[in-house]
């Protein structure tokens, strides 16, 4: 009996006699799968709610109005401080997150504000800037440690406040 390639999944051949065994083994694995899946993003999920109520409840006080940007962008392949990510909002931020979506848990980074300008991303030698009105960062190392492989696209989250 041959096999898919990448998941190894039982492949029925026209000559093969039928048994309900390899479809059972390919469900048990497309079953391990999403359940280790719904797990990841379920953990993912819990700790990005409990961020974001905590600094929705801060934020909406004394005067403020908490706000979110969220969206995602393509990369471009190019890097650099003469090529810098940048992401604009309406507001001032004070939480940012961005991951890449073809890549999850592995490249997801959080920023919180106050820092300094190179805040959580200085183990990654990125320069990260917080603008009034949103973000930016560079990276001389190249496109896939700034998060722009022109391969990939970027999911982002923008949480903070504005006046009234």
């Amino acid at each position: 009996m041959q096999q898919t390639s990448k998941y190894q999944f039982k492949l029925i051949e026209g000559t093969d006699d039928f048994s309900p065994t390899p479809l059972n083994d390919n469900m048990e694995k497309v079953e391990n799968a999403l359940t280790a899946l719904d797990m990841d993003l379920t953990e993912g999920l819990e700790t990005v709610a409990d961020v974001i109520a905590t600094f929705s409840a801060n934020l909406g006080s004394g005067g403020h109005t908490c706000r979110l940007a969220f969206g995602t962008y393509q990369g471009t392949g190019q890097y650099g401080q003469n090529h810098p990510n940048t992401i604009q909002v309406g507001f001032t931020p004070v939480l940012f997150f961005l991951d890449c979506l073809e890549q999850r848990k592995e490249h997801l980074i959080m920023v919180l504000r106050p820092m300094d300008d190179a805040g959580s991303l200085e183990t990654y030698n990125i320069p990260f800037t917080w603008l009034d009105n949103g973000v930016r960062w560079y990276c001389a190392e190249g496109d896939g440690q700034q998060r722009n492989d022109s391969q990939n696209t970027y999911a982002y989250l923008l949480l903070g406040y504005s006046a009234s």
